[in-house]
């Protein structure tokens, strides 16, 4: 399939002899396909995709893309038609038509690295939100705001405990495994609490007392 051939190269030179014109397409998702697909404004009026619009002579000098709606993104191609200034084939001299494409490549790929990582953050936060609501609710009034006291000297503090022993703890007070004269008042709590639940607690907690890195 031939590869979508398009520069990021933005420029601010004068053309001489040149007709110019704009395209657009918006929330187009399939990026293999964007060069046969119909573009709309300028001289394309929504009945040339790209290839026709290179075969009719005009040549890409420049593109925007930007994010769409529901993971598609928008393009927005500036086409020159006649003799292009010299700055411009200076500037593109020496780099291939391969070498441009695969720059593009790199950073629509780099884009989507990025947009990843954001979602994975939004997603991290997301659950220590709900961490913080389940602890606020089901935990403070004896453990603490942050999670510091050490209720009556017979546990460490929640904010101190790892993943593991929160895990052992709350598995422990649902058997009726541990009873160290708060059972009766753990083991509602335990048993209303899954293991999504604790493991966003446990995050909450840590993103408030960030000094203690224990996992």
């Amino acid at each position: 399939m031939k590869k979508l051939i398009i520069t990021s190269i933005f420029i601010s030179t004068s053309t001489l002899l040149a007709q110019t014109t704009m395209c657009f397409k918006q929330n187009h998702k399939d990026m293999t396909t964007i060069e046969n697909i119909k573009l709309n404004g300028g001289e394309c009026k929504g009945a040339y995709s790209l290839n026709e619009m290179k075969k009719d002579g005009w040549n890409v000098s420049d593109i925007k893309i930007s994010q769409g709606q529901n993971n598609t993104n928008n393009f927005v191609y500036i086409l020159k038609k006649g003799e292009i200034s010299t700055n411009f084939s200076n500037f593109n001299s020496g780099i291939s038509q391969e070498e441009l494409e695969n720059r593009l490549l790199q950073k629509l790929e780099q884009k989507r690295i990025e947009e990843k990582k954001q979602k994975e953050i939004e997603i991290k936060l997301t659950k220590i939100q709900d961490g913080k609501s389940i602890y606020e609710s089901k935990c403070s009034s004896c453990h603490g705001q942050n999670g510091e006291i050490s209720v009556y000297g017979v546990s460490k503090p929640m904010k101190d405990l790892t993943l593991d022993e929160l895990e052992y703890s709350i598995r422990g007070y649902k058997r009726s495994e541990i009873d160290n004269g708060y059972g009766i008042v753990m083991t509602p709590y335990a048993r209303s609490i899954n293991s999504e639940d604790l493991e966003n607690i446990f995050n909450y907690l840590k993103s408030i007392n960030p000094s203690k890195e224990t996992k």
